[in-house]
């Protein structure tokens, strides 16, 4: 499926480029194209994390602390080395690069200041460490952010790398100094462009040094106080001063990630922004963390995160047996909400999460639902005073247990969390009752985004859209997706079974002619098992696709068309939204009269309901099967069989076509005149008037035939095939184009050596200079059926005429593009060469070729 690559990209932006599997999809998907290429490193090399180690100079508490590249004799492993060596060979990639975090983790050692380090082992001390190298290299750079689980304080780094930092991230928006505690302010001075700071904590100028900024920078997100050395410190303290090197004036977000930060701490800081902060992210452990939000009137979302702790409450379970186990802090988010200005509210202004961490609670499933403070919670949501001013709640749950020094996730389902809250009778009524919506979600610890987190339908919707159902590769891509989760399953399945094909066969029952039936062999009759278990599955069809293919010999024949048992007749009353019909076979063509008369009738019965209707394998369908159909807009027909009567009183609206593919049925003349009548004559069922695509596949129609055909849809047809065999040599035979001024598609199939024919048909061609109508650019395909008789004839065709004809378009401005194909070419030794070879004898198709207009094609 050829997409194109505006397309292709945005399917590779819904890529996770920062997962392992995202990021060997994107690898993969680079490697099917040359044009996938830059893209798919864009996306990869977007936000790149690099990592290092952390040790002292020496064994010595004093000594620098510095960051290094791994030993790997000592099973130490970094990538910052790596990608400054890649950016080496590929130096393109650094301007790919919008977000670099640098990981730091604990090292095993220390270096001996008089033994230096290992060899090739590089330290931040060292002018050629990898990241002084890497970060000038990246000029699109917008965010350099730092981490590690053991955070050290800045006054003990390393000199040259708090030099490199202070003169480095001026230059970017957004910067996360998580590797550092107590950071000096005066680092911040000259970054007048700094918006996002993530930070452990600050440390003042010290009185009597100051360092003035040139223009004090406001932040718009603020993320403070993992830990810190100084947690009895008010943090207001860090933003103020005689020249405070950072303003909160405009903040929008901030998120206290300090566990054990005091309510009058985050008050304090709530005073310095409360006119424009938008979002709020804070713990509550303890009743001196409950802040007053009463300041906080624009406040949109709020985030509240509680702990409980089951085997700290296991002896209280049996001291106070009415009580269930835990340390329940629910009490603390009441408090907090009730603080909120609820009354300045606008209607759903705030968007409530509630995280709640679940660590080691004996007899989860059973004591969760239990927990104290549910019912305090779930009323206050309920509550007049909140109620209207809430938007849809989220709970989300982080389950873990605790095993020596570390804590681990304890795996469970969505599914499985939804049932064990809907054990609390007040939860369970929150969340059916709609107002506020109450939406329940799990969050694996350690990972960044819960699992309740989707994409929005819309955008779920435009992803499975470039998925083609009927190619076997996205068809399992789709059947993989239905399995994800249900949001995915409905849409998955959507696509699935929109287009459906089910195969019958056919035998002839003496007394019955012929009936098609299910057998062994075939799935009419398991995709009706299927719509019947599954009646949802029904209302996607849109198309159905009927091959009748032949049975094996020791085929076992079950129901057949003549009883009102069979599948399709089944099938098709269930598919409410059917828009096509097509019922086709490679083996076989069946005349209308020689189908039993049940089949015939549902055959009648779905002209009269589908917008497409195709039966290629029928011949002399009968004229009155469309009476009355009038959604119908698109038709495929061997040939049609005139069976109205003169004196007939027929009074429904005739169909108006936009697509007619017909003829290829029709063996004589008089076939064509019967087509005709069904058109022309005043009691015809159809109107050719908006008819957009025309198809006459008869091989001995005649130009004037064609003409009287075209007459009825020239104001509005934009898309036409025919064969040139019944021509005649006199251009009188030749059918006129004069009056296709909208045409945009022209299909010839050539009947042998008639390319004079055909340049005489392109003359005649409407453009704007020649009339004062406008006209629109058209693409001309032209097919030569290649035999051993006219293989020697190929270079004596009337080329120069031809190319004469397409000289002309060309200059008038009405060619767009012509594809000459040759079928059959190869099998008589004429390849693609010959045929550059031969067609490039004549200048003006050279001419034309070389300027891509005209395109050879061997088959």
């Amino acid at each position: 499926m050829g997409l194109p690559l505006e397309l292709l990209v945005e399917i590779i932006q819904f890529v996770d480029a920062t997962s392992q599997d995202g990021q060997l999809t994107l690898s993969s998907f680079g490697l099917t194209n040359r044009a996938l290429i830059e893209p798919c490193q864009r996306r990869i090399f977007q936000e790149v994390e690099i990592s290092y180690i952390q040790s002292r100079a020496n064994r010595s508490v004093l000594a620098p602390i510095l960051i290094r590249d791994g030993d790997t004799s000592n099973n130490e492993f970094t990538t910052g080395h790596l990608f400054g060596k890649l950016l080496a060979t590929s130096p393109h990639i650094a301007s790919y690069v919008n977000t670099l975090t640098v990981r730091v983790s604990q090292g095993s050692g220390s270096f001996d200041p008089f033994d230096g380090p290992p060899a090739g082992i590089l330290t931040s001390e060292m002018e050629s460490f990898s990241l002084y190298a890497i970060i000038p290299q990246l000029y699109n750079l917008k965010a350099l952010l730092t981490y590690s689980r053991s955070p050290k304080p800045w006054d003990e780094m390393g000199v040259r790398l708090k030099g490199f930092l202070v003169s480095s991230i001026p230059k970017f928006p957004r910067i996360g100094l998580a590797f550092f505690q107590s950071v000096p302010t005066y680092v911040f001075c000259h970054c007048n462009n700094l918006e996002d700071l993530c930070v452990i904590s600050l440390k003042p100028g010290s009185p009597g040094t100051t360092h003035q900024s040139h223009g004090e920078p406001n932040l718009r997100v603020l993320e403070v106080g993992f830990h810190t050395i100084s947690a009895g410190q008010p943090m207001t303290d860090w933003f103020r001063g005689p020249y405070p090197p950072l303003s909160l004036s405009q903040l929008r977000i901030l998120r206290v990630s300090n566990q054990w930060c005091m309510g009058k701490h985050i008050e304090g800081l709530l005073l310095l922004c409360s006119e424009t902060l938008e979002e709020l992210d804070i713990h509550l452990r303890t009743p001196e963390s409950v802040p007053n939000l009463s300041s906080l009137h624009k406040l949109r979302h709020l985030t509240i995160r509680l702990r409980t702790i089951g085997l700290q409450a296991h002896d209280q379970l049996i001291r106070h047996p009415l009580q269930t186990m835990g340390y329940y802090p629910f009490q603390y988010a009441v408090s907090t909400l009730r603080s909120l200005p609820w009354t300045s509210f606008r209607p759903e202004q705030l968007h409530l999460t509630i995280h709640l961490s679940v660590i080691s609670l004996l007899n989860f499933n059973d004591v969760l639902p239990r927990l104290l403070g549910w019912s305090a919670l779930t009323t206050f949501l309920n509550d007049d005073l909140a109620l209207p001013f809430l938007a849809p709640t989220e709970i989300v749950l982080q389950r873990t247990e605790k095993f020596v020094n570390t804590l681990k996730s304890v795996p469970m389902s969505q599914s499985d969390l939804t049932e064990i809250l809907d054990g609390n009778a007040n939860l369970r009524a929150l969340k059916e009752s709609g107002s506020p919506k109450l939406v329940c979600g799990l969050v694996v610890f350690g990972d960044a985004m819960p699992l309740s987190y989707f994409l929005a339908n819309e955008l779920l919707d435009l992803i499975l859209d470039h998925l083609d159902a009927d190619l076997t590769g996205d068809r399992q891509a789709l059947l993989s997706c239905a399995l994800a989760n249900n949001a995915l399953r409905s849409m998955a399945q959507q696509r699935i079974f929109r287009h459906v094909k089910v195969t019958y066969g056919s035998v002839y029952k003496v007394g019955v002619r012929t009936v098609f039936t299910d057998s062994d062999d075939t799935t009419g009759a398991r995709f009706l098992g299927i719509v019947v278990a599954n009646p949802v599955i029904a209302t996607y069809v849109e198309e159905l696709l009927v091959d009748v293919v032949l049975l094996g010999i020791s085929s076992q024949i079950g129901a057949c068309s003549d009883h009102d048992v069979f599948s399709l007749y089944g099938i098709a009353s269930r598919l409410a939204k059917l828009q096509k019909f097509s019922m086709t076979s490679t083996s076989n063509i069946f005349p209308w009269f020689e189908i039993e008369p049940i089949t015939q009738l549902f055959l009648r019965q779905i002209a009269s309901r589908v917008r497409c209707l195709d039966i290629p394998l029928l011949q002399g369908f009968p004229v009155s099967a469309f009476l009355g159909s009038e959604n119908l807009c698109s038709l495929r027909v061997q040939t049609l069989k005139w069976d109205l009567t003169a004196n007939g009183n027929y009074t429904v609206s005739p169909i108006k076509l936009e697509s007619l593919d017909i003829g290829c049925g029709m063996s004589s003349s008089h076939d064509f005149k019967d087509l005709k009548r069904c058109f022309v004559s005043p009691e015809a069922p159809f109107n050719l008037s908006r008819l957009r695509s025309l198809t006459i596949s008869f091989a001995n129609c005649a130009g004037k035939e064609l003409n009287s055909i075209l007459s009825l849809c020239s104001g509005s047809l934009e898309e036409l095939g025919f064969q040139t065999k019944g021509f005649g040599y006199h251009e009188s035979q030749i059918p006129s184009f004069a009056s296709l001024h909208k045409l945009r598609l022209l299909m010839i199939q050539s009947g042998g050596n008639d390319v004079w024919r055909i340049a005489s048909m392109l003359r005649m061609l409407p453009h704007n200079q020649q009339y004062n109508q406008k006209t629109d650019p058209l693409k001309i395909i032209i097919g030569f059926d290649i035999s051993h008789t006219t293989i020697i004839a190929v270079p004596s065709f009337s080329w120069s005429d031809f190319a004469d004809s397409l000289f002309h378009l060309n200059m008038t401005g009405r060619l767009k593009r012509v594809k000459l194909v040759f079928t059959g070419s190869r099998t008589f030794g004429m390849n693609q060469e010959n045929i550059h070879r031969i067609l490039d004898k004549n200048e003006a198709l050279k001419a034309l070729r070389e300027k891509s207009i005209v395109i050879f094609e061997a088959i």
